[in-house]
């Protein structure tokens, strides 16, 4: 679609928009998160409003609308049970997702955030263990520092929260999520579980405040990350796991002020 719309090739857009909007409608209720389901549907969503603005079309707007609407009532239904039900908590997965395309959604049509993710958010902030660190899942003390169930995802999260909501206790938990994902050894090269998926949530930080220690984490990461050999746990011309992430993270550290994880943040 987005092609199509650099091309201003309107019929092609309409056409790749009706598929797209036919997609998300049918997307299974008992599927939110972001590798799967509303949650990552519900993020390109926004990225496409964001691009074809200011004419976004009526339906896309639509189809986004009922995503978020969708996800807010699953975020309400997590709010009435006990906290230790609510099962994966990470940005790929899990309700760390869910919060951050919601809050994007916002961003993209510059509505605030309700009631139910203000809460959300307030009820994921108190989910941290003791040593400041997020779980992969309630009731688990396994913390993993990279982008699917980890830190890494904790960090773009609350950083896109002070964004948004302009939230300073968001901004110091950003700050240590980041902390303990550029400290990541031995989780491979990778967007999705390593070194590329920790570099992003440098930048992150670095696009929030400028501060320049961000950005040589980011690019000490990319360095590691690029060095590795593609190969059964690397694979060749793949985004999430493989070396296309990295290439595009090496080729977005020339402009760092405008580095985003892909499809995850705006640019």
């Amino acid at each position: 679609m987005l092609v199509a719309a650099a091309q201003d090739d309107a019929v092609a857009v309409d056409r790749r928009l009706e598929r797209f909007t036919t997609v998300a409608e049918g997307c299974p209720p008992e599927r939110p998160d972001v590798v799967s389901g509303s949650a990552g549907l519900l993020l390109a969503a926004a990225a496409l409003v964001e691009q074809l603005a200011p004419s976004s079309p009526g339906p896309l707007l639509a189809t986004g609308d009922r995503l978020a609407h969708r996800l807010t009532r699953l975020a309400a239904a997590g709010l009435r049970q006990p906290p230790g039900s609510l099962g994966w908590l990470g940005a790929a997965h899990g309700w760390c997702g869910i919060a951050h395309a919601l809050l994007r959604w916002c961003q993209a049509t510059g509505s605030a955030p309700g009631a139910d993710v203000a809460a959300l958010l307030d009820l994921l902030g108190g989910l941290r263990l003791p040593d400041g660190r997020w779980p992969r899942s309630t009731g688990s003390d396994e913390v993993w520092p990279g982008w699917c169930h980890g830190s890494a995802g904790w960090a773009q999260l609350w950083t896109l929260a002070a964004e948004v909501r302009g939230d300073d206790e968001a901004r110091l938990r950003a700050e240590d999520a980041a902390q303990d994902a550029v400290a990541i050894a031995d989780a491979g090269p990778g967007l999705c579980c390593g070194e590329a998926g920790a570099a992003y949530a440098a930048l992150s930080l670095y696009r929030a405040g400028g501060d320049g220690a961000w950005l040589d984490h980011a690019r000490r990461l990319a360095h590691k990350a690029s060095s590795a050999v593609p190969g059964a746990d690397f694979p060749e011309h793949s985004l999430w796991q493989g070396d296309l992430g990295v290439a595009l993270l090496l080729v977005e550290l020339e402009e760092p002020s405008s580095a985003a994880m892909p499809l995850y943040r705006r640019n």
